[in-house]
């Protein structure tokens, strides 16, 4: 019987580190340019610095699969519901502390973890093509404009270099 809460102690502190802990050292290693706050909509190729104010948000480096949760939760990009197990790219979410007791619980320059926001797998890659390309985008933009507007930018230079010519 001892044995058995031994091990069962031991799982759970094990299931603690990975799930907790990890993501948090994850999050600190990220340089300060990916805690970005959006105040603009569309593409922009510099993202802003979080100044304080509000919430912000960290990418996760590469997709993840959806927990498992009673309610499902949309994309914060496009709405479509996400399925539990589903492969999601996950947004860590931030915040400074904004009261008196948040103060004394997470400190005076504490920050405030939020719930996470998740784009689904569809959205997920698009955020991925756009980053990749050099632009910032914030996940609760719709991706699909956001992909639209690149394509109008791309053919509008093709439009002016093809009239140079």
């Amino acid at each position: 019987m001892i044995l058995f809460l031994f091990f069962s102690c031991f799982l759970l502190a094990i299931h603690v580190v990975f799930t907790y802990i990890n993501p948090i050292e994850k999050l600190m290693q990220h340089e300060s340019s990916y805690l970005t706050q959006g105040n603009e909509m569309g593409l922009s190729c510099s993202c802003n610095e979080w100044d304080g104010e509000g919430a912000a948000w960290i990418p996760d480096d590469d997709y993840s699969i959806m927990p498992v949760r009673q309610k499902r939760c949309r994309c914060e990009s496009c709405g479509n519901q996400i399925n539990n197990w589903s492969i999601v790219l996950k947004f860590f979410r931030l915040r400074n502390p904004v009261s008196y007791v948040e103060e004394n619980i997470y400190g005076e320059d504490g920050e405030v973890w939020l719930a996470p926001w998740y784009l689904c797998e569809e959205c997920a890659d698009l955020y991925f093509s756009l980053d990749e390309l050099g632009y910032c985008a914030n996940p609760y933009d719709s991706m699909h404009e956001l992909v639209m507007e690149y394509a109008e930018m791309v053919q509008e230079l093709k439009a002016t270099k093809g009239g140079e010519s």
